[in-house]
């Protein structure tokens, strides 16, 4: 019997979160508005109108300033059927890049 879950399994645990971010999606000059759902130290999940694909590269500005930029790639996009049509999970490059992030 299949699951009804059809997200993948989670690396670390996620936390409710609701920031105000900007999208850069490899190859395109400007910026996505987007907001997070959840973080962790491994991703978060996003709340977007922006067109993704799971394995897209992503830049996700936090804030001003280089240390407000996290790279990540696309790891998942909510199906319509699921009602999760404009989430999708975002994996960090870098687990260090999301540890502060989840710590708050």
């Amino acid at each position: 019997m299949a699951s009804a879950n059809w997200f993948p399994s989670r690396q670390s645990e996620r936390k409710p979160a609701k920031l105000a971010v900007v999208l850069y999606i490899e190859g395109e000059d400007s910026g996505q508005s987007a907001s997070t759902v959840d973080v962790s130290q491994h991703g978060l999940q996003i709340q977007t109108a922006a067109k993704l694909e799971p394995g897209q590269s992503v830049k996700v500005h936090l804030g001003d300033g280089p240390e407000g930029v996290i790279s990540a790639h696309v790891a998942w996009v909510g199906k319509v059927e699921a009602d999760q049509a404009a989430r999708a999970g975002l994996k960090f490059l870098s687990p260090r890049a999301g540890k502060n992030l989840a710590d708050n």
